[in-house]
């Protein structure tokens, strides 16, 4: 606190506890007085701002005068105080004017559909320790700093502000009002269907006063195309492609896809219903080309000597075995192509076993048996961990009643169970699984 003791007992000071008083260009600065009279009675004033460019407004004999600084920098402030017994002593005070900002902002993005960007230009003064903060306008958004952007959720009109503050806490606003507009609609497309090589065109239908521009990804910042008409470089498989609406305020719609689809193996294929393992040997196959496609032509070859030309031809007579299936195609713009398809038909054999029994003679799971109705050559080994067989059979109805080949017990723990086997149609068939044997 900046206070001088005089002898006649008064005690004085200039803003108590601020021993440095801070001021903003062009604005005034007020500096009050706290004055404690013990036996004088004060008479006058007289207050030296060091400020003597600013002439006769540089001195005031008000007891808490104001002044206006119109530089930065450093002033020395003195004032000296006169009683009715004479001139008292004088007290100094030091004063530091900031630059006063005189803030403007740019504006780039009009477009409800993108991010606004909005930076903040200085018409004078150093900007270093400044601090910027933005309001939005629309209620919900604020940041802070020289460049931001902002993505406003609804089109209209938004009266956006820029508060500046100085390294000394000298403020200032500035407001503009943005306009923000809707989204066009996006572009109405249609794709292509193509032969393998070709090139396919692309074609969308918008407003006239737009333009559509094409990309390649999603993501994509670089347009690959422009206007209502795309033409692809030659392709040998399907591709997507992307095209969105630019208005005349740069307005962008939301980026919409289409394919150009090659008529080609990549993408499509022969699909067998129900499946390659079936339970009945009389259940009917049904082939088809997937996905659907505008064919205008079908040649099958069964690969036994049948053929068909239906969409989806059925396959009544068949048997386990391996096959390799064949269709030519031919769409409607003239494209062939020809499919394959090599797969394994077989015969679900339903070999199923317990995962546990108990040969302990009390009637519940004493034995270990299987149900494999449909092999008609067999063969089962149990195992152990360490590879030794404890039983082995080529008996169908067999039932095992966990004792080994030397007749002793085998012990409790886990075993492997090995079945193999051919059906009726000579398919190998086998499987393996797990068996616990407990006591």
């Amino acid at each position: 606190m900046l206070t001088a003791w005089m002898c006649l007992g008064v005690s004085l000071s200039l803003h108590a506890n601020t021993p440095r008083l801070t001021a903003c260009v062009g604005e005034p600065i007020t500096f009050p007085t706290q004055i404690e009279a013990v036996s004088a009675r004060i008479i006058s004033y007289a207050w030296d701002f060091g400020d003597p460019s600013s002439g006769p407004a540089n001195f005031s004999d008000l007891e808490s005068p104001s002044h206006i600084y119109d530089q930065i920098g450093e002033y020395l402030v003195s004032l000296t105080i006169e009683s009715v017994l004479g001139p008292m002593d004088t007290i100094f005070t030091k004063v530091e004017v900031f630059p006063r900002p005189q803030p403007d902002f740019w504006i780039d993005g009009v477009c409800v559909s993108s991010p606004t960007k909005f930076g903040a230009e200085v018409l004078r003064g150093t900007t270093g320790g400044w601090i910027w903060q933005w309001d939005f306008g629309d209620g919900k958004g604020s940041a802070v700093g020289k460049q931001v952007a902002y993505q406003y959720s609804d089109p209209g009109k938004y009266e956006v502000t820029l508060k500046v503050i100085s390294r000394g806490g000298c403020e200032v606003s500035a407001t503009d009002t943005v306009n923000l507009l809707p989204a066009p609609l996006g572009p109405r497309l249609t794709g292509d269907s193509i032969c393998f090589g070709d090139r396919a065109l692309l074609l969308a239908e918008t407003a006239d006063s737009v333009q559509i521009f094409w990309y390649e990804q999603m993501s994509d910042t670089a347009a690959i195309g422009m206007g209502h008409r795309f033409v692809t470089e030659p392709l040998a498989f399907s591709e997507k492609y992307y095209a969105e609406v630019h208005t005349g305020q740069l307005c962008r719609s939301v980026r919409k896809s289409i394919t150009a689809a090659v008529f080609s193996e990549e993408d499509v294929s022969i699909r067998i219903d129900p499946g390659v393992v079936l339970e009945d040997p009389n259940t009917p196959l049904s082939f088809s080309v997937f996905p659907e496609q505008p064919i205008q032509s079908y040649i099958w070859d069964f690969g036994n000597g049948e053929s068909s030309q239906a969409a989806n031809p059925v396959w009544n007579n068949w048997s386990p075995g391996q096959y390799e299936v064949s269709v030519m195609l031919q769409n409607s713009k003239g494209c062939a192509l020809t499919l394959r398809e090599s797969f394994t038909l077989q015969i679900d054999q339903e070999i199923k076993f317990p995962e546990a029994f108990s040969p302990n003679g009390d009637g519940i799971q004493d034995e270990f048996f299987i149900s494999a109705p449909k092999l008609k050559v067999f063969y089962l080994k149990v195992l152990d961990d360490f590879g030794q067989i404890w039983f082995e059979t080529r008996d169908r109805l067999f039932r095992w009643d966990g004792m080994g080949p030397d007749g002793e017990p085998a012990p409790a723990g886990f075993y492997q169970v090995q079945v193999m086997g051919n059906d009726e149609y000579g398919t190998d068939l086998g499987i393996q699984g797990s068996l616990m044997l407990l006591r």
